[in-house]
Order: structure tokens, then C-alpha cells, then sequence
């Protein structure tokens, strides 16, 4: 069975909230390094947005194995 995975993010501003998000038009991987290394860009990308607006943040980006249920014809 092919591995299919997804990026997933966490942004955090210290002592308010964490959110999680996605990429704008979620794609799927079927390799993991790539899916990587969207997800390392699609992070500094996120974090630069937040310098921009003067906000401290974290980012935290990885890639989850979607779930799959069989094949459906």
C-alpha cells in the first residue's frame, strides 16, 4: 500500500493560544522527504508572516500518514 502523507502545522504565540493549519490548497505526498520539505517551507514561510505583523510566534511543521480505508470501485 502506498503512504500518503499530509503537512500539518502548529503556531503558537507565547502566553495567548495555539492554532493548527494547513497548507492554503492541502496537497498529498507519497514521499515523505518532499512532503518534508514543503512542510519546512510552508513553516519559515508562516513565521515570516507573523515577524512581519510584529507578533512572536513558534512554528512547528510536520507531515501526518493520512488514513486509508481500501480501495473503492
Amino acid at each position: 500500500m502506498i503512504k500518503v502523507f499530509v503537512i500539518v502545522g502548529l503556531i503558537c504565540i507565547p502566553g495567548i493560544e495555539c492554532w493548527n493549519f494547513y497548507e492554503p490548497q492541502q496537497k498529498y505526498y507519497t514521499e515523505l522527504e518532499k512532503c518534508l520539505e514543503a512542510g519546512d517551507k510552508l513553516g519559515l514561510e508562516m513565521f515570516e508572516r507573523m515577524n512581519k505583523i510584529n507578533v512572536p510566534s513558534k512554528v512547528k511543521v510536520w507531515c501526518v500518514e493520512t488514513q486509508q480505508h481500501g480501495v473503492y470501485s
